[in-house]
């Protein structure tokens, strides 16, 4: 797992992040693992986060990127995965 971008996310909570989906993700798209990561982000980080799935992770083209204030972007065994802090 490697980041691919991010903005506005320390060096700690991006190993945080990058944790919690080793931990939680079957390495393909599924909507129970996706959310156990978005709840469990939120709980430690507070506010709203949210997780897009890519399946290329070096293709964004979601405006919640744009706009956030906060995100980071992982290429996961060729998938992207992005946690983006609400605005």
């Amino acid at each position: 797992m490697e980041v691919t971008s991010s903005f506005g996310i320390t060096e700690q909570t991006i190993l945080f992040i990058e944790a919690v989906i080793e931990e939680n993700f079957s390495d393909r798209f599924d909507t129970d693992s996706l959310n156990k990561i978005q709840e469990i982000i939120q709980g430690y980080l507070g506010g709203y986060w949210g997780i897009q799935f890519y399946e290329d992770p070096y293709m964004f083209y979601s405006t919640s990127i744009k706009r956030s204030p906060s995100f980071v972007i992982f290429d996961v065994s060729g998938s992207g995965i992005a946690v983006i802090k609400g605005s």
